[in-house]
């Protein structure tokens, strides 16, 4: 082995171990999240409707970790799309018989990629079925807080389809806000 080969070789040994870290602590940060949803969650359904202020507490809670659940799903796709560039990118230079994820992704791609057959395995991302999720409880929060709060002062006429609606903008532009303050300054990771 070359020393250039020896070099690439290990590149692509410290890539792997890299991504792995991240997504093993990814599946770590994630339980995080959704016990404390679901503990804010019980915690809402369980308090009296007399105590309002509790209840918007709660809804209002839960919607902000919600949406910082949404953020870190967000942040680890973003990284993990990178890593798995980067590893992609060292195996068009390495040898055929070290190569772990093209070979991989070909063969499973070519052979078990069955969407419409509920036995089998299909080409479907876990990221983005968790961001997608994390999203959907997001509005959840929003909308019955949204409710919560026209219920509690009468605004008649307020109904379900304006509800939503205002649910998914004030969803989407909470998303934004945050996003905005916690986005990673990608500068920091760039060689000078």
């Amino acid at each position: 082995m070359t020393d250039e080969e020896t070099k690439l070789d290990s590149a692509y040994k410290v890539t792997i171990a890299a991504r792995n870290f991240h997504l093993d602590h990814f599946n770590k940060w994630m339980t995080y999240y959704y016990v404390a949803v679901a503990a804010i969650f019980v915690g809402f359904y369980n308090i009296k409707d007399e105590n309002f202020t509790m209840k918007i507490g709660l809804l209002a809670l839960g919607l902000f970790v919600s949406v910082l659940w949404h953020l870190s799903c967000k942040g680890y796709y973003f990284w993990v799309k990178n890593w798995t560039y980067q590893v992609l990118r060292l195996e068009k230079e390495i040898d055929d018989k070290i190569k772990v994820y093209s070979v991989f992704s070909k063969s499973v791609k070519e052979k078990d990629d069955k969407i419409f057959i509920p036995t089998q395995s299909a080409n479907i991302s876990t990221s983005k079925v968790t961001l997608f999720l994390s999203f959907i409880i997001s509005l959840t929060w929003t909308y019955l807080l949204i409710d919560k709060l026209t219920s509690c002062f009468c605004i008649c006429g307020f109904n379900i389809i304006l509800n939503l609606v205002l649910s998914l903008v004030s969803t989407f532009a909470l998303t934004l806000l945050l996003g905005v303050f916690f986005k990673t300054d990608i500068k920091n990771h760039l060689l000078n």
